[in-house]
């Protein structure tokens, strides 16, 4: 009786320093449960991890779709990326394939890569222009631009440039 009670306290505390890491956590971003899981994984036992994020999630301080609809949001406006770049990048935080195809529905690629390739023109700025045509173009494809896409925004892009 004494042990099991040990161990009831035990968990409590355990779960309650889990919380207050993961508060600690989502205070400089959010993150997503999978993200928060794999942190507070290295310290917390698997029952501390899970109790603190149910609670997390209670409250409203953890929210997979209002994470992947702000990182999208976040990116279209900062980063500009490809939808199939930011569904990557949900993945690899966590947020399953159905809600990252779900909030990057809306995601523009001809607007990112145009307004992504704006502001790289400016680095460019003074090349030749085959240089600044090939830079822009890899440029562009690493931010995930299907070719069609980078075509179209590079020649819009050269157009208004000449």
């Amino acid at each position: 009786i004494v042990m099991n009670i040990f161990k009831k306290c035990f968990l409590i505390e355990d779960q309650e320093l889990a919380y207050k890491s993961a508060l600690n956590l989502l205070s400089y971003r959010k993150r997503t449960r999978v993200e928060i899981g794999q942190r507070l994984g290295k310290r917390f036992s698997k029952r501390a991890v899970d109790g603190a994020i149910r609670r997390l999630i209670k409250i409203g301080y953890l929210d997979d779709l209002q994470f992947a609809k702000d990182w999208t949001e976040s990116r279209g406006r900062n980063k500009p990326r490809s939808a199939s770049f930011i569904r990557s990048e949900l993945r690899k935080k966590g947020i399953g394939n159905e809600m990252a195809l779900l909030v990057t529905d809306e995601v523009d690629d001809d607007s990112n890569a145009y307004s992504a390739g704006l502001k790289h023109l400016r680095v460019l700025n003074g090349l030749q222009r085959q240089k600044v045509l090939s830079r822009l173009t890899g440029y562009l494809k690493r931010r995930g631009f299907s070719t069609a896409v980078v075509l179209r925004v590079v020649k819009k892009l050269t157009l208004e440039r000449e």
